[in-house]
């Protein structure tokens, strides 16, 4: 059997390492005997083992191999999140589903050091979390699947671990309270369909400003808020691949791709159902 996890897109604007939206783009991964299967060990791998590990259980002598995989590498999209889920919810399957998908997710988050994308990579939708004590607190909000998730993906890649070391270590008061209050009503807005403040909702004052320098089209894709159908954009995860939010006519379709040619500009949905089996 397969298992499909999604992407993910984290931090949407000002939810800095607390909000993450899972996306209809899918690696798919199956458990297959190291001998007929060359190929380097990825973190799928490392999570299958750690699965077991942390079940004090001998893992038995399988590797994760990874069937399909359209979630492009280091760019923003959880693909590091993915391949953890996949590894965990194959060793899962192979344990007789001994733990729950909050206990994935406690597993997920200790392997990955945050769960803004193992989090919706596992429940599907938006998922908004926090972490105490090793214990991940979320909760899920299913999104309209008729938002536009316009998902501008570069052709070089990004470290996630060098993108933090751009940030500061202590911020503003004033900028805090700036993203408490956008990241409320942001969540509030995208729950009631109500997008008209989601330009002002996005404007992040605590990662953003560090790393658009790392981004050549930061500065022109935040200006396509100016059309009619498109609400606001921002940087997925640490970047470099930004989504804009929108309901995107054909008209801006064909703008889109004769302005950013260079780029693979994807139109993509939200998850709502999280990984599946087929």
């Amino acid at each position: 059997m397969k298992v499909y996890v999604p992407a993910t897109t984290a931090n949407i604007g000002p939810g800095f390492d607390s909000l993450g939206i899972a996306l209809n783009l899918y690696n798919a991964y199956e458990l297959c005997d190291p001998k007929n299967y060359k190929a380097p060990r990825t973190l799928a791998d490392d999570a299958f083992q750690k699965y077991f590990t942390a079940l004090d259980k001998k893992a038995p002598p399988l590797c994760v191999r990874i069937v399909e995989t359209t979630i492009p590498i280091s760019r923003g999209l959880g693909s590091s999140a993915s391949l953890i889920v996949g590894g965990l919810l194959l060793a899962n399957q192979y344990n007789h589903n001994a733990l729950t998908d909050e206990e994935l997710l406690n597993l997920a988050t200790e392997i990955e050091g945050h769960p803004d994308n193992v989090a919706p990579a596992l429940l599907g939708g938006l998922v908004i979390s926090t972490v105490r004590e090793g214990k991940v607190y979320c909760q899920k909000v299913a999104l309209s699947e008729t938002l536009d998730f316009v998902t501008f993906i570069p052709p070089y890649e990004s470290s996630t671990s060098e993108a933090r070391q751009l940030l500061p270590d202590l911020y503003p008061k004033a900028e805090v309270i700036h993203n408490i209050s956008r990241v409320a009503l942001l969540v509030s807005s995208l729950m009631s369909e109500n997008y008209h403040n989601l330009s002002e909702c996005l404007v992040d004052k605590l990662h953003e400003p560090y790393r658009k320098d790392t981004i050549p089209d930061y500065s022109q894709i935040k200006t396509l808020n100016q059309l009619p159908d498109m609400y606001g954009s921002f940087i997925s995860g640490a970047g470099p691949t930004m989504i804009a939010l929108a309901h995107v006519t054909t008209e801006t379709k064909h703008m889109l791709s004769r302005q950013f040619s260079h780029l693979n500009v994807r139109y993509l949905a939200v998850n709502n159902q999280g990984y599946y089996w087929e």
